[in-house]
């Protein structure tokens, strides 16, 4: 805190005996001096006279003869100043705004600061209002650099991501395919068990790898899609096929519902639609314990080639609080910290899905209630032939 007492302030001084020819020679001296102070009365109090008013009131109302016999004490009292006295160890800012709320025509007044040791001190509000710009330039400064370093060191950070991601990726995908080999080999049942387990613990580790990747392209910008001819029909029964026996595992109704003579083919990068899909589906069997969850499609606003898809994932599962709806899609992030133990994942999948719907044009959004469940909501345009 920068205190109000540390700044430069004036000491021209009068005792209250000292008449009005003293304090006009005090001002025909310092042309630059606000005011002068001086102790009155029986408990030290401050008075101050302003160079303005002294001069307006006496050359106006009285000749020279008479308001240079007159006491400073006099002077003050007739003047009837309203002073703003402040503290030593105020606080600038804090004294700017006190300053600021004074009547119109003393706005500009200067400042009467009160010394630990009884003195009072006078202090211009120009000098005042310097600091305090000054103080705020250089925090605006200070917090200007801290941001480019903190970009800069997250640059480094998301570059050394990506750099690391590609090298474990590589011998990563060896180490799978050489495992699908093996795989097709006369194993014993546990032989068989042993590789399942390897086989699911590598993919698992190559989709952390996967999510990383993505998360620095689109921090990055350097991400783009790549549109291409797809059904969408197959896309989605092909989802279906591969959560099938682990929604079966868990006695969960799992469901999917594409409109009957719907439009099928559509051009987009179904690499990324197939990955929210996939990713909101996972999500649904990880914290849905009991009864269905259901994927629904719907094609809308089918005009000139061009359209809007949405779907819909809805499960019966744990649900999400309102607290932690305000942070789900944030990096990083899980409904319950404490679920990442059990369930594993980076907390990037909603983050990285969300991001791609909108690269998409469209938008990813989620209504649920705790204990009873969640609707996914992924809309993005699209165009549709045949």
């Amino acid at each position: 805190m920068h205190k109000v007492g540390e700044l430069e302030c004036f000491e021209a001084k009068l005792s209250y005996l000292s008449k009005g020819e003293d304090i006009n020679e005090l001002f025909l001296k310092n042309h630059d001096l606000p005011g002068v102070n001086l102790i009155g009365g029986k408990n030290d109090e401050a008075y101050i006279i302003l160079r303005e008013s002294f001069m307006e009131l006496f050359a106006s109302r009285f000749g020279r003869e008479i308001y240079c016999k007159r006491s400073a004490l006099e002077v003050c009292l007739m003047l009837k100043n309203q002073l703003l006295i402040v503290d030593e160890d105020e606080d600038i800012a804090y004294v700017v705004q006190k300053a600021f709320k004074r009547t119109q025509n003393r706005i500009f007044d200067p400042v009467i600061i009160r010394f630990s040791n009884h003195q009072y001190k006078i202090l211009k509000l120009e000098t005042l209002l310097k600091f305090e710009n000054s103080t705020l330039f250089r925090l605006t400064n200070d917090l200007q650099a801290q941001k480019i370093l903190t970009e800069e060191a997250l640059k480094v950070k998301e570059m050394f991501l990506a750099n690391i991601s590609h090298e474990i990726r590589t011998p990563l995908n060896g180490i799978i395919t050489s495992i699908e080999i093996i795989a097709n080999e006369n194993l014993s049942s546990d032989g068989q068990k042993i590789i399942e387990i390897v086989r699911r613990s590598g993919f698992h580790l190559l989709n952390l790898i996967n999510d990383l990747l993505d998360y620095t392209k689109l921090n990055e910008g350097k991400f783009t899609l790549n549109p291409q001819p797809f059904n969408l029909k197959e896309l989605i029964s092909d989802i279906h096929q591969i959560y099938y026996a682990q929604a079966n595992a868990k006695k969960i109704d799992l469901s999917f519902h594409y409109p009957e003579n719907g439009i099928v083919n559509f051009e987009g990068d179904s690499t990324r639609i197939r990955q929210i899909i996939m990713n909101l589906l996972s999500n649904a069997l990880k914290f849905t314990h009991h009864g269905f969850i259901l994927v629904r499609t719907f094609i809308k606003n089918q005009k000139n080639g061009n359209c809007f898809i949405q779907i819909e994932v809805e499960d019966s599962g744990i649900g999400i609080s309102q607290q932690d709806l305000n942070t789900l899609f944030d990096e990083f992030t899980q409904v319950d910290n404490s679920m990442t133990k059990v369930s594993g994942g980076t907390g990037l999948g909603l983050a990285i899905s969300k991001k791609l719907a909108e690269l998409m044009q469209g938008e990813l959004t989620v209504k649920s209630i705790q204990n009873e469940g969640s609707v996914f909501t992924c809309n993005y345009s699209g165009r549709f032939f045949g």
